[in-house]
C-alpha cells in the first residue's frame, strides 16, 4: 500500500480525533449529559465514559502521528469509529434524531443522522488504512508477545534482528 496514502488516513483521523478531543476537553461538564443522552449503556457508566473519552481520544491523536504506535492507536480508532456509528445507527432506528452527536463542542450540535453514521464508516476505512501497513511482527514470537512488543515498541524476542511481514510472511534483515 502507499505510504502516501496511510499518511493522509493517519494525520486525518489525527486531526479528527485531536479536534474532536479538544472540543470535549472544553465542555467536559456536559459530555456526561451527552453520553446518557444515547441510552446506550447503563448511567452509572455514563461519567465513567465522559471522563474516558476525552483523553483517549487525544492519546489516539497522537499515536496516530508516531509510526510506531500508529498500528494500536489506528485499531482503538477504528473501535471508537464503530462503536459511535453504532451508537448513532441504533439511536436514529429509534427514532431518536433530534441528540447532539457529541462529535465535537456541544455548542456544534449536530443531530444524529445517517450522514453522520456513513462520515464514521468512511473514517472508520481510513482506520483501515492505517492497520493495513501493519509493521511486521518478530519472527517466532506467540501474537500475543508480538502485539505486547508492538504496543510498547520493545523487541519480544531480543535475539531476533529480522521482522516477519505479517501478511506475506517475508522476513526482512
Amino acid at each position: 500500500m502507499d505510504p502516501v496514502l496511510q499518511w493522509t488516513s493517519a494525520l486525518t483521523l489525527a486531526l479528527g480525533c485531536g479536534v474532536a478531543a479538544a472540543g470535549k476537553f472544553a465542555s467536559w461538564a456536559e459530555l456526561e449529559g451527552v453520553v446518557l443522552n444515547y441510552r446506550m449503556s447503563p448511567r452509572w457508566m455514563a461519567p465513567l465514559i465522559a471522563r474516558a473519552l476525552p483523553p483517549v481520544e487525544a492519546l489516539v491523536a497522537i499515536g496516530l502521528l508516531v509510526p510506531e504506535t500508529r498500528v494500536p492507536a489506528a485499531g482503538v480508532c477504528l473501535a471508537l469509529l464503530v462503536v459511535f456509528a453504532v451508537a448513532m445507527a441504533v439511536n436514529i432506528a429509534r427514532g431518536r434524531v433530534d441528540i447532539d452527536c457529541g462529535c465535537f463542542r456541544s455548542s456544534l450540535r449536530q443531530n444524529l443522522s445517517w450522514w453522520l453514521v456513513l462520515r464514521n464508516a468512511v473514517l472508520a476505512v481510513g482506520a483501515v488504512v492505517c492497520l493495513a501497513l501493519v509493521p511486521v511482527l518478530p519472527v517466532g514470537v506467540p501474537i500475543l508477545c508480538a502485539a505486547l512488543a508492538v504496543l510498547v515498541g520493545v523487541p519480544a524476542d531480543p535475539g531476533t534482528t529480522g521482522r516477519m511481514d505479517a501478511v506475506t510472511g517475508e522476513v526482512d534483515g
